[in-house]
């Protein structure tokens, strides 16, 4: 009987243990989720100060297309 208590409070703190640690994961998840978006928010900032920024500069050119007839080579 001495060994059946033993093993169960043995058992029992092991499962304390995995779900301090648990715990921990569950906190750790929540704030990567917190700063993936504030990381979102900042680059979506970014995105349109570069937009604002290229807009005041008279806009992004227009790409050339070379596959006109006096790029062709033959």
């Amino acid at each position: 009987m001495n060994t059946a208590e033993i093993l169960l409070r043995f058992m029992d703190r092991v499962q304390q243990l995995v779900e301090t640690i648990n715990g921990y994961i569950e906190r750790g998840f929540e704030f990567f989720r917190e700063a993936k978006e504030w990381v979102q928010k900042i680059i979506a900032y970014i995105e349109s100060a570069i937009d604002a920024l290229v807009e005041s500069m008279g806009g992004r050119p227009s790409t050339v297309n070379l596959m006109q007839d006096d790029y062709m080579f033959v």
